[in-house]
């Protein structure tokens, strides 16, 4: 298991998910996603290496975007592969993903 690359940015942060985010890498993805809210501005997600995605994966991520929301800040997902739409769609989220696309 790899683990995820947190870049701090002159305004904002960007976390790199890894292939598979299931139950036992959801704490370290949430270690990484607390690490990039400790920075400044907005938060990027690059997903597009995302083969696999548990709840708890899922569950972590709307978390930190909560926590941003409450600072004016926003969690952006950048390039999600077509496994973490589907999650997305498939347990009811698919509307938080879209608020999330960099537009």
């Amino acid at each position: 298991m790899g683990d995820f690359a947190v870049e701090h940015r002159n305004d904002h942060s960007q976390v790199t998910l890894i292939p598979i985010i299931d139950l036992v890498s959801a704490e370290t993805l949430k270690d990484a996603l607390l690490d990039a809210v400790s920075g400044t501005g907005d938060v990027a997600v690059q997903g597009a290496a995302v083969e696999r995605i548990d709840t708890p994966g899922l569950q972590v991520l709307l978390s930190a975007s909560e926590i941003l929301r409450a600072g004016n800040r926003r969690l952006i997902m950048v390039t999600p592969s077509d496994v973490l739409q589907k999650a997305f769609v498939d347990l009811g989220f698919a509307a938080e993903l879209n608020d999330w696309r960099d537009e």
